[in-house]
């Protein structure tokens, strides 16, 4: 047989990605490098946590109970998959200096050496993915703005469909926030800065909620079941993300911005949230407020 060319063992290396787990290395030491690693769970938490989006659309599933459970159990595997197999071939691959100097575009070079003319085609596949990630926070943020409408957390405006049964109002809603906010702090890191003090926040009142209604209300239909299990699980969730919460809003310096912006937009954004909904239950429905209600 003909003896491998050196062309050939650079084939098989692009092929196997030439990983090496000797350029993965533990650097977060001390109580700096937890913070930082707090930190930077906290600016990640929009793309780690997308999952959700299939339990918004759950209404317009065709079988709203088997067709969320599966949506949501494939979507929790895949992201399990890509988030943990991802990282580590990229930096077992192109190594962790690279990364840590060019953390935005590191991977146009890691592509070009990887299938060589073919990286414009993956610049393609990454502009669309950008766009495909722009319409379904659209999609997402204006149904869930809609679902707060019909059931009573924010003005009634929002809870409107138009004859096609899309949420009109709630879209325009949200893409003139989203303007602004781009307006303002005009990067996307900001943005995402920004919007993740929410987007925490709504993760640890639905988790806290979930364990708490499962004590005190044990009996209430559960179309999708969990084992009992999943209820400490759920603390201990909560829990980790709060501490991110609080590490991650006050840290922003650790991603290279003062953080004081983005803080005021984002407590500002959640500021007008509670004043609508505080409309919408002291004028709209006149509820009393919880202490005289009984």
């Amino acid at each position: 047989m003909p003896s491998e060319t050196s062309s050939d063992r650079a084939i098989s290396r692009k092929v196997s990605g030439d990983g090496d787990a000797s350029r993965l290395h533990w650097n977060l030491h001390g109580a700096a490098g937890l913070h930082q690693a707090l930190v930077w769970l906290y600016i990640m938490a929009w793309t780690c946590f997308c999952v959700e989006v299939c339990a918004t659309f759950a209404p317009e599933y065709t079988d709203t109970v088997r067709d969320t459970s599966r949506a949501l159990r494939a979507g929790a595997l895949f992201g399990l998959g890509v988030f943990v197999l991802m990282p580590l071939a990229l930096a077992g691959y192109v190594g962790e200096q690279p990364i840590s100097d060019d953390p935005t575009t590191f991977y146009v070079g890691a592509f070009q050496d990887l299938i060589g003319g073919g990286a414009d085609l993956m610049v393609v596949f990454l502009i669309g993915s950008l766009l495909l990630i722009m319409v379904t926070g659209l999609a997402d943020g204006s149904r869930v703005l809609y679902t707060m409408g019909v059931e009573g957390t924010t003005i009634r405006q929002f809870g409107v469909l138009n004859r096609r049964g899309v949420p009109v109002r709630a879209l325009v809603v949200a893409l003139v926030l989203n303007v602004l906010t781009l307006t303002v702090l005009r990067t996307p890191l900001a943005i995402i800065v920004a919007g993740n003090l929410g987007y925490i926040l709504t993760h640890v009142l639905a988790l806290s909620a979930f364990a708490l209604l499962r004590r005190h209300r044990p009996d209430t239909a559960r179309p999708i079941r969990l084992p009992d299990f999943f209820v400490p699980v759920a603390w201990a969730l909560a829990a980790l993300l709060g501490v991110i919460l609080v590490v991650g809003a006050t840290g922003f310096s650790v991603s290279g911005y003062d953080g004081v912006t983005e803080l005021a937009v984002a407590v500002g954004v959640l500021a007008v949230g509670v004043l609508l909904w505080l409309y919408r239950t002291r004028v709209q429905d006149r509820r009393p407020p919880a202490h005289e209600g009984g």
